[in-house]
């Protein structure tokens, strides 16, 4: 019985027989390829069917992306909900000359960034210790007084901002999995900027405020 004859496949250029999963990875990338030419074409003949074949698409992908960024499914659903609002309202599909699915990951990435940065600006700890320090003076504290009662009243709130934040970010500072270059990055970044910002505020500003407070008192009294 003749047996069955199976031709072995080899990579034309260098003539060696390709990886399994390289294989899976070019078939996919050519299905990748096939994808976005439909979607330029749907794009040509109705941009709204194109938009909400992207959203169809790439909608689930989106969140999750976001969700390394931001740590909340509700943000990440409103950071993707308005990439594809200003993504159809501004009409950017008319200047993606590129893949449209590495255009809306970088927005949604961009777009997480922005929120995080945000976020720490609105929790800047040394602007509201000025504040209170600034308030003690008003009610006739003493400088020292001021300061130090004004350092006892936030340190506690002051150091659980800091260390929640940075136990919340610590998976993702310590990952090593694939994809995890850029958030790994992001989220040693963002923990060593709260623990720096908590120890400055509570050793270098108080400094400062003393020197400036006693500098335009005497000033004045000069």
């Amino acid at each position: 019985m003749q047996a069955n004859f199976i031709p072995e496949i080899t990579d034309p250029k260098s003539g060696v027989h390709p990886s399994p999963e390289r294989m899976g990875d070019a078939a996919h990338e050519t299905q990748e390829v096939y994808v976005e030419v439909f979607i330029r074409k749907t794009f040509e003949e109705n941009p709204r069917k194109g938009c909400e074949m992207l959203f169809r698409l790439y909608y689930r992908g989106l969140c999750t992306h976001a969700v390394r960024y931001v740590y909340s499914k509700e943000i990440a659903e409103d950071l993707v909900a308005d990439v594809f609002y200003t993504f159809w309202n501004t009409r950017a599909f008319l200047s993606v000359t590129y893949s449209f699915r590495s255009f809306l990951f970088r927005s949604v990435r961009n777009r997480a960034y922005n929120y995080l940065m945000n976020e720490m600006k609105k929790t800047d700890d040394g602007i509201i210790l000025v504040h209170v320090m600034k308030d003690n003076l008003v009610n006739r504290l003493p400088l020292k007084q001021a300061i130090s009662e004004g350092i006892y009243g936030r340190i506690r709130p002051v150091i659980m901002i800091a260390l929640l934040g940075s136990l919340g970010l610590l998976p993702a500072a310590l990952s090593n999995g694939m994809g995890s270059e850029i958030q790994k990055t992001l989220a040693i970044m963002i923990v060593g900027g709260l623990l720096i910002c908590m120890f400055l505020s509570f050793t270098v500003l108080p400094q400062i405020f003393y020197l400036a407070y006693r500098k335009s008192k005497k000033e004045k009294s000069s």
